[in-house]
């Protein structure tokens, strides 16, 4: 070449990598040249470490296009492009979602050679997801598998993971205990998903014909035909989370079934009245005064006084007819039947009786004065006047003694104020107490001899009389 200076260019790819100038002289020495130039062509290599959204390593093969050099690797960890002449270059990466069955754009990055020759991190849009089942109140759902795009995941820890997965949306199915409880497309574009569940903390209010909490029992409910039972305490049922939706249930109490028909499972309370009730035994005078202290019993169930107001209350129990019994100062004063939710109103006439004691001459007699119904002795008194008050009206016996002697009496009490006189046999105190019998038997032996000892006397005299005048 002749002497001067020459331009140079240089080009790869059809893309000029260089431009510069060289200068052309006679060479020192043959076969040396007569122009030298070393030239940096601007060519290099773009390097790509494949990681997911957390720096990890990925465990699935993403295919990764350099653009405008057309250009594909598929790689899982490392995608090497060399050789490229400068220029900018869009790098595209797709991961195939086994899940959605497409291949899903994970990343997209733009460099340029030479500025951005060397090794790069590329960081996927390609993470683990956590799905998490939550039931209405916000707790961890208990469900045990969840269907995510037809495919089967278990439900461990409260989580459902998904591995190597991209965001998009996924179809999700749950069921409990048989029930459908969510079917939805659900938007997954973080590792932390959460999903709520038509599932219910069970919120059912368990009352009485009195609106009155039930103490105690077992409600059962039935879910796609398998049985739930759970205890009651207190009107609430213990804790349990049942699909939404009605359901036959039925309640058990002191081994009576209570109740039988639907619940429905909701996120709000429902309440359910079974058939019990307390029941209720007020007892009045004849005024309408409630009568405190009476002794009210459910026979077979419990008895209990009646308070201020006149009424005795019983726990609570199944509904049906109970047989009851009042009593006053201990006297049996009303029986009858109840209905557990409708009160017993029992009314009792309160007495006045009187009783005087008096001996077969009709005299006042100081004695003992017991007052006896059903065989059970009610009061007893000393004297010859005995008062008795505040007595239930009906039959009665008087029982009177003195000393050795007793009477008795049947009386009935139907009026506010009751008298009665009762007589023993009792004629005079010789010592000891002797009837008009008694003393009969003891004194007619008695008039016979006096009159015989009378008889004998007059004859005496008689006798004497008649010598006096024979002698005359």
């Amino acid at each position: 070449m002749p002497r001067g200076q020459y331009r140079v260019e240089a080009y790869w790819r059809g893309v000029k990598v260089f431009q510069g100038s060289v200068s052309v002289d006679e060479p020192l020495a043959r076969p040396s040249p007569g122009g030298l130039l070393e030239a940096t062509v601007e060519v290099g290599d773009i390097v790509l470490h494949l990681r997911d959204t957390l720096g990890r390593r990925l465990g699935t093969n993403v295919t990764v296009t350099i653009q405008p050099a057309g250009e594909t690797v598929t790689a899982s960890d490392t995608a090497v492009f060399t050789m490229l002449p400068r220029g900018e270059y869009i790098l595209s990466a797709t991961a195939y979602n086994r899940l959605l069955k497409k291949d899903v754009e994970v990343g997209r990055y733009v460099f340029s050679i030479p500025d951005n020759h060397g090794e790069h991190e590329a960081r996927l849009a390609i993470f683990d997801a956590r799905v998490k089942p939550v039931a209405s109140d916000g707790s961890p759902a208990p469900v045990e598998k969840a269907v995510i795009e037809g495919e089967e995941f278990s439900v461990a820890g409260g989580y459902a993971t998904l591995y190597g997965i991209t965001a998009g949306r996924y179809r999700i199915s749950v069921t409990y205990m048989g029930v459908a409880v969510f079917d939805e497309a659900v938007d997954i574009s973080s590792p932390d998903v959460e999903v709520r569940l038509k599932i219910h903390p069970l919120k059912i209010l368990v009352t009485t014909r009195d609106d009155e909490p039930l103490a105690s029992g077992e409600v059962t409910i039935e879910v796609s035909g398998k049985p739930t039972s759970l205890q009651i305490k207190d009107g609430k049922p213990s804790q349990a989370y049942l699909p939404e939706g009605g359901y036959p249930a039925t309640v058990r109490y002191m081994g009576a079934e209570v109740f039988r028909g639907q619940v429905s499972i909701a996120s709000s309370e429902t309440t359910i009245t079974v058939d019990v009730a307390r029941p209720v035994v007020t007892v009045v005078e004849q005024s309408g005064a409630p009568i405190p202290n009476a002794e009210a019993e459910v026979v077979g169930l419990a008895k209990a006084a009646t308070a201020a107001d006149g009424s005795a209350v019983f726990q609570q129990v199944p509904i049906r007819s109970y047989p009851y019994r009042v009593l006053y100062n201990g006297v049996e004063a009303a029986t009858g039947t109840l209905t557990p939710g409708s009160p017993a109103k029992v009314t009792i006439l309160l007495t006045r009786l009187v009783v005087k004691a008096v001996n077969e001459l009709g005299s006042p007699l100081e004695v003992e004065i017991e007052l006896v119904r059903g065989g059970r002795l009610v009061a007893k008194h000393s004297g010859a006047e005995a008062v008795f008050s505040n007595l239930p009206s009906g039959a009665y016996i008087i029982r009177a003694s003195y000393g050795t002697k007793s009477a008795e009496k049947q009386v009935v009490l139907d009026k506010p104020v009751n008298e009665a006189s009762i007589t023993l046999p009792v004629a005079a105190v010789l010592g000891v107490p002797l009837s008009l019998a008694e003393l009969q038997t003891i004194i007619t032996p008695l008039v016979a001899v006096g009159v015989a000892v009378a008889a004998l006397l007059l004859f005496s005299k008689a006798r004497k009389k008649a010598e006096a005048l024979l002698k005359k």
